[in-house]
């Protein structure tokens, strides 16, 4: 079942995204927001920038023609969270009706608490949608390395297609209709990987990682309900799977971030000197935010939201954590 599949956004996930929609046999056009990008590609064969030493076949079209690239029948939508709406506002006037937008960023918009989905919805609002979300970085996807996502979309039928579409020898892809629980697990998973490098920056023990990963967990099926996601959803792929992942690898961004915090950093220096695509630093802020509108309890997302933007340390939002009144673990 052969379409043309466009990837929107060359940075390292677009491109590996690319790579794979090539391999499971689709017509790929690859759209590089700056002809920068187009020429080392054109170039070198390979993303040096983003993606190095992984090449890339010549039968993958690369464009910064975003009119040409809006023509694919699946357009793979890599643009950050906090610039979706934007995007999205520039692509629409390029869209042909029964094109099909597969979200494949992680986050929550800071200035509404929307998300990726809800955002279009508000922009072009009669546009098929799905999202696509699980344990995977970058490299393993573009190298062959093995891997496993989500694909949620409004009805199961139309998920199966649009997985078998994009699954390959090497990329597994389980379809679902929880576009609210895969979307919330991916957003979510990342504050809490902050919160998981934060206290194994600070020296602390691996039975805290643990604890905090589990109760991060709990907290992201939480939210996830309360706005109409499926709990199973959180026990799959782009839940614990991806929470997994980015919480324990060294090659995790948000991990990464907490991590060097943990150790004395601040928040402001490390977003302006290399982590500006650390998605959780700023998800956090619309958690926080719709957290205290609608009454949901989440301590860590608050203890990290404390650390980061309130000059908390670390030892003492511990104390506030492990001094909460005891309840059932399960809620």
């Amino acid at each position: 079942m052969r379409k043309k599949v466009t990837v929107l956004g060359a940075g390292a996930w677009g491109t590996a995204l690319a790579l794979q929609a090539h391999y499971a046999g689709n017509e790929v056009t690859l759209w590089a927001y700056l002809q920068e990008e187009k020429d080392e590609i054109d170039q070198h064969g390979e993303n040096k920038t983003r993606l190095p030493g992984v090449k890339i076949p010549k039968e993958i079209t690369v464009t910064c023609d975003l009119a040409k690239a809006a023509q694919g029948e699946v357009l793979l939508v890599v643009t950050p969270a906090q610039a979706i709406r934007s995007f999205l506002t520039s692509l629409k006037e390029h869209l042909k009706p029964e094109t099909t937008l597969v979200f494949c960023s992680k986050g929550i918009e800071i200035s509404t608490g929307a998300l990726i989905t809800d955002i279009c919805a508000n922009v072009i609002p009669a546009t098929p949608i799905a999202v696509l979300s699980g344990p995977n970085f970058a490299t393993e996807i573009a190298t062959g390395s093995p891997g496993a996502a989500t694909l949620a979309s409004k009805t199961l039928d139309q998920a199966e297609i649009l997985a078998t579409l994009l699954s390959s020898l090497t990329f597994r892809i389980y379809p679902s209709d929880d576009i609210m629980g895969v979307q919330v697990g991916g957003a979510l998973k990342n504050v809490v990987a902050i919160a998981s490098g934060l206290v194994t920056g600070a020296g602390f023990g691996e039975n805290l990682r643990a604890a905090l990963i589990t109760r991060g967990l709990e907290e992201m099926v939480r939210f996830g309900v309360k706005r109409g996601a499926k709990r199973e959803t959180f026990m799959g792929l782009s839940g614990m799977g991806d929470l997994i992942l980015c919480s324990i690898s060294n090659t995790s961004r948000n991990m990464n971030f907490g991590f060097e915090l943990g150790q004395g950093g601040n928040t402001k220096i490390l977003l302006e000197e290399g982590h500006v695509l650390t998605e959780g630093a700023y998800t956090v802020k619309a958690v926080r935010q719709l957290t205290q509108e609608q009454g949901i309890d989440m301590p860590i997302c608050e203890a990290v939201y404390r650390v980061l933007y309130e000059g908390k340390t670390i030892k003492e939002e511990l104390a506030t954590l492990l001094m909460r009144p005891p309840v059932p673990e399960i809620i």
